[in-house]
């Protein structure tokens, strides 16, 4: 979800001092070491067993419950988000928040209760759609790029580049959801570390190419209640920005939402599988 709606806070500026970076290198190590760990125990605790492992079963439960609290309250988030975006586009009255991100939070829960592989092939199908509407977005815009845009360089200095790191990084918060599912995977050794690569690679490419049309044709800062990305879409794809925000968030909510739903699953279960409630 937070490398698309990043770009709806309006940070582009900021991101002109990211320029000599490449962002991916700022959450290789995070994904890299998830992924291991995962591997090394391959169990439905995920990071609950990890830190388990290394500091018993006292911290091990503390770090349970706070990602149970995490996702319980971070599913409410995203729901509202993905629906205040639809509601504010579509000028809908206030019980359609609700009522829109419950629909979203409903649509995850059945598709969970479909099991993994349908919620797999619904999360991929999710990731392709974005990912389907930013290459377009991406190719249509490299020649309208001016490179006035880029001058001057750094205009914030170090600041403005440890601001636009910490975004970077927590943006791509949320690897940690693949440990809780590593068991569901028929041969994890093979896949694992192969689609956590192709993911970081995948999507480092796409948020540096991202950055740089943004920048360069300068589709930020004067943009209004529109998000930076749906201003750019507009003027590349000839979508109207108001649709193209409504499928963007309505895209990215449901594939958090499904994603964290799957996990949190496992990781309730894990207590129970064990015979240790945590």
């Amino acid at each position: 979800m937070a490398p698309v709606f990043l770009f709806s806070l309006d940070i582009p500026l900021l991101l002109r001092d990211l320029r000599p970076f490449y962002p991916g290198q700022f959450y290789h190590s995070l994904a890299y070491t998830f992924a291991r760990l995962a591997l090394k125990y391959k169990d439905f605790g995920g990071i609950s067993t990890i830190v388990q492992k290394a500091f018993g079963y006292k911290w091990s439960a503390i770090v349970g419950w706070f990602f149970f609290a995490w996702v319980a309250t971070g599913q409410a988030v995203v729901g509202i988000t993905g629906a205040g975006y639809i509601v504010h586009i579509f000028h809908l009255s206030e019980i359609y928040l609700y009522l829109i991100g419950l629909l979203f939070l409903f649509v995850a829960f059945i598709i969970n209760i479909k099991g993994i592989k349908t919620s797999g092939l619904f999360s991929l199908w999710l990731s392709g759609g974005v990912l389907f509407l930013l290459i377009l977005t991406i190719f249509f815009a490299f020649p309208e790029i001016d490179r006035n845009n880029f001058s001057p360089f750094a205009p914030f200095g170090l600041t403005g580049i440890g601001q636009s790191c910490v975004l970077i990084f927590w943006a791509f918060f949320g690897w940690e959801s693949i440990t809780h599912l590593v068991p569901e995977f028929k041969n994890p050794e093979r896949d694992v570390m192969r689609s956590t690569w192709v993911s970081v690679l995948l999507i480092g490419i796409i948020y540096t190419l991202l950055s740089i049309v943004t920048v360069g044709t300068h589709t930020y800062g004067n943009t209004g209640d529109v998000a930076p990305l749906a201003v750019l879409m507009n003027k590349m794809l000839g979508l109207n920005a108001g649709v193209a925000t409504a499928i963007v968030s309505c895209i990215v909510c449901l594939g958090t939402l499904n994603v964290f739903l799957a996990s949190s699953s496992r990781l309730g279960y894990y207590p129970v599988r064990s015979m240790q409630c945590v």
